[in-house]
């Protein structure tokens, strides 16, 4: 049975932009400065610097680490904290020594150490400060949806046609961090009925394909949900998806358009005559030897015109999961996959968002980079974070009913406010 949402004292009468604490900083960042921040400069006609995002994560985790030191009773378990620190100092050995050998470029070798970096920031951030909780997630997805919805009506109102709303500058990215947000308004009856439809709706005007899709399932799962409610809303969303062709001026099957299947047709062609070599890769970075289809060869050129390099590279994969297999090889990203499923969607003691989360992660990884991105990857580890908190604990078979019920109202209140629960919450 799914337990109903009680907003917790803290939150109570604060609108999705109010009331900012460090907890919510990281969020805030990525769901609303970071895109009002293009659509500044669209405005003013200023050029757009994307990566000033990156700067700022810096900022905010060197701000955190000084004004919150790590209290013993919140740091991370002993066994976990090392096991992290192992596989990031072997990483970034292999990385180094990739460099010096000549192996792969600086350049290219520091762009697919991008994901160890925002993890390092969580990992950093969630020591020392409260978690953003579900209620965080619903709210500022509601907001960056109500400016993708404003900027896509009023462009559509100038232009007198439909037109897609830029957003951050790459607004399938937007409509990636919008997805991350529905996981959480739709696993709870009352976030859902605040939340859903105006997050749902964002995702629309995006007119991100893959998000879209990503929705559909995230709704079809939902228990909060009616059947019939479901089946409408994800019509809609197929909708959208059929329109996203006719706006952008592009036919229904044509693959000469989908240049995210031409990715993946090279790098399973790659894998496919080198399966043995490509097993493994302790080389990231590293300039990797494919014919270039002649439909994203100018996309490819443009990529790397700044960079005054040569040749194929994995950041020229855009899909996560494809980027991650042509770096470090396909079988440590497969034993990866099988893992995030048995503890997402096989486990019993999972949480009630951990199956939509998989889904999420795993449909936006077949086109977007995610945990390569700047203004995702933070979300997206941190949306892991708190699901993994809000996992059902082991409770001994003595501890009586009322003990349970305490634990558990406990947990609610802790899992939507932020922080570490205590026990099951939105079970």
């Amino acid at each position: 049975m799914t337990r109903s949402y009680a907003m917790p004292m803290e939150s109570q009468g604060r609108g999705p932009m109010r009331g900012l604490s460090m907890r919510c900083a990281p969020l805030a960042l990525c769901y609303v400065v970071f895109p009002a921040s293009v659509q500044w400069c669209l405005l003013i006609g200023a050029e757009v610097y994307r990566n000033w995002i990156d700067i700022a994560w810096v900022g905010l985790t060197v701000t955190a680490v000084m004004l919150h030191p790590l209290p013993a009773r919140r740091s991370i378990a002993g066994a976990f904290r090392v096991i992290v620190t192992v596989l990031i100092a072997l990483v970034i050995g292999l990385a180094t020594l990739s460099v010096l050998s000549g192996t792969s470029p600086a350049v290219t070798t520091a762009m697919e150490l991008k994901p160890i970096a925002y993890g390092l920031v969580v990992l950093l951030l969630v020591g020392r400060i409260a978690t953003p909780g579900a209620l965080d997630f619903a709210r500022y997805g509601a907001g960056l949806a109500c400016l993708l919805i404003t900027e896509a009506l009023l462009r559509s109102l100038l232009s007198g046609s439909v037109v897609r709303p830029v957003g951050s500058g790459e607004v399938n990215y937007d409509g990636a961090l919008l997805c991350v947000s529905l996981v959480f308004a739709t696993a709870d009856r009352g976030l859902s009925r605040q939340y859903t439809l105006i997050i749902l709706a964002g995702i629309v005007a995006s007119f991100s394909r893959t998000s879209l899709l990503a929705a559909c399932l995230v709704l079809l799962l939902s228990p909060v949900i009616s059947l019939r409610l479901r089946l409408l809303t994800c019509s809609v969303a197929i909708g959208a998806v059929l329109a996203s062709f006719v706006i952008r001026d592009l036919e229904v099957g044509n693959l000469e358009s989908l240049d995210r299947y031409w990715m993946w047709l090279t790098g399973l062609e790659y894998f496919s005559s080198h399966l043995v070599n490509t097993a493994f890769s302790l080389t990231p970075g590293r300039q990797i030897d494919v014919e270039v289809p002649i439909f994203v060869a100018e996309l490819w050129s443009d990529q790397q015109e700044n960079l005054d390099l040569d040749g194929v590279y994995p950041f020229h994969f855009h899909a996560m999961w494809l980027r991650l297999a042509v770096s470090w090889g396909w079988l440590p990203i497969v034993f990866v996959m099988v893992t995030l499923f048995r503890r997402y969607v096989v486990d019993r003691r999972r949480a009630l968002q951990s199956r939509p989360f998989f889904i999420v992660i795993a449909v936006l990884g077949l086109t977007m980079g995610l945990i390569y991105l700047g203004n995702v990857a933070v979300v997206v580890l941190l949306a892991a974070y708190r699901i993994h908190l809000l996992r059902r604990p082991r409770l001994r078979q003595t501890t009586s009913a009322s003990q349970k019920s305490r634990v558990s109202s406990a947990a609610i209140s802790s899992g939507a406010a932020g922080g570490r629960p205590t026990g099951e919450a939105f079970i």
